[in-house]
């Protein structure tokens, strides 16, 4: 975001209170050498990501990782095949580089924000600064210690936050051990360990990070370090197969993560701190409840084709009066704009008539049938193998699913007359409340007779 907003013509200065950049990028130092303690590696997946990270992906400090395993529980198996990308040592080296252009406050600790008739001020302990615009990307409480109270008020009216605790181990044991197949980490499966990683710092398998289950963190937050091991030890025993050699050094690490929507805020929370939110709805209007006067955007905008399913030709376009005071813009302004030429009646009343069955059949019925069915489908889809395991990780996901396979997967699913899209390296396939459970069954029945593994 600073490079962004520098390459558009700002001044930008960050303020970071750690002695380097990139959060859980950093690794922990010790006299053994370095250890990754929070993100193990990039999993690059968009081709427009590995565009944006070119650079950065040939210089000497990126190395792929090789194959991983995957404990279903039992036994190991491969893992997906994907692209994993580490830094090291320089792990945040292209957030130094994104940032070369703008001012940089290394270990600097903001301990007040005040609004100002121009935009905000910033305290530390041993300065100030003032600015037009705010940024900040700090824990929920810090944020809320850091604001004046009629303003820290009114976000935490507006924004409901739930954190996920987080832990890892890090371990160097006296001689090294390995992996079925020598991979280079493992993702877990119903254990408190939710992953395994080789560090970079001894490639020959002395030192590993261990990244905890987040219910296991959850209920034995900042548990003794010498009480985790007691706990760890017996399962990375059963994992490896075998007794682990001496720890020679161990460290513990946690820390939360966030997690923030907002609740019964509208517009008028942020107007008067001069922020401007706007959403592009295609993907959510139709998949969701959602009620434009309780939410915090000033626009949303969106196509009518998709969860609506009111065909092709029209769309949403939601505006607030906070909107129309910072354009200077009126509604009528804004009328002629969207239906300049040719007025399409047809596309028009098929809007109004979709939203109108949405609601005569009980919308909010028929988005808990299809989070039911969307369940179902992740299942099943993982019980087969045919998408990546770590989305049976996560406790909420969306009712469109990416498919193992590129395009001779997705001219086959065509020919069988199962709708579906080529995306990147993966075929998408989605579901809605009209989809039926026999439909699935089809499409794994088809899946299996492809030998799509």
């Amino acid at each position: 975001m600073a490079q962004r907003l520098t390459e558009a013509g700002h001044t930008v200065r960050l303020f970071e209170k750690a002695r380097g950049l990139g959060g859980r990028l950093c690794h922990r130092r010790s006299e053994h050498g370095r250890f990754l303690h929070g993100l193990q590696f990039l999993h690059i997946r968009d081709k427009r990501v590995e565009s944006i990270l070119q650079p950065w992906l040939e210089s000497p400090h990126a190395t792929e990782l090789g194959p991983f395993g995957y404990w279903n529980g039992t036994a190991w198996q491969p893992a997906h095949e994907a692209k994993r990308i580490r830094f090291f040592p320089e792990t945040s080296s292209f957030c130094q580089a994104w940032t070369a252009n703008s001012t940089v406050h290394m270990q600097t600790r903001i301990t007040k924000l005040e609004p100002n008739d121009n935009g905000w001020t910033l305290y530390s302990e041993e300065a100030a600064w003032t600015c037009s615009q705010l940024i900040v990307s700090a824990p929920y409480t810090q944020l809320l210690e850091l604001l004046p109270e009629p303003v820290q008020t009114d976000v935490s009216e507006a924004i409901q936050v739930n954190e996920t605790a987080a832990c890892s181990v890090m371990l160097r044991f006296n001689a090294p051990i390995n992996l079925l197949n020598q991979w280079d980490g493992g993702f877990v499966k119903n254990n408190l360990i939710h992953l395994l990683s080789k560090q970079n710092s001894c490639t020959e398998g002395r030192h590993w990070t261990l990244v905890l289950d987040g219910d296991w963190t959850e209920n034995h937050w900042k548990l003794p370090s010498d009480d985790v091991l007691v706990q760890v030890i017996p399962e990375v025993e059963r994992l490896f197969g075998h007794s682990l050699p001496h720890i020679e050094w161990s460290n513990v690490h946690w820390w939360k993560y966030a997690f923030s929507q907002s609740t019964k805020c509208n517009q008028q929370h942020f107007a008067a701190y001069n922020l401007t939110i706007i959403g592009d709805g295609t993907q959510f209007l139709g998949a969701h409840a959602f009620n434009f006067s309780e939410a915090p955007f000033d626009v949303v905008v969106g196509s009518g084709y998709k969860w609506l399913m009111a065909g092709f030709g029209n769309g949403v376009l939601l505006t607030s009066k906070h909107f129309y005071k910072i354009s200077n813009a009126t509604p009528e302004q804004l009328y002629d704009q969207v239906f300049t030429g040719h007025f399409n009646i047809l596309a028009t009343s098929s809007l109004r008539f979709a939203i109108e069955e949405l609601n005569r059949n009980d919308f909010k019925a028929l988005m808990e049938q299809k989070e039911q069915l969307s369940q179902e489908v992740k299942l099943r889809l993982i019980e087969h193998d045919f998408i990546d395991s770590w989305v049976g990780e996560r406790k909420s996901h969306s009712s469109i699913f990416s498919l193992k396979g590129g395009e001779e997967l997705y001219e086959k699913l065509q020919k069988q007359k199962i709708h579906c899209a080529l995306r990147g390296s993966g075929v998408r396939v989605s579901f809605h409340f009209y989809n039926q459970l026999e439909e699935l069954d089809r499409l794994v029945v088809v899946l299996n007779s492809l030998k799509v593994k």
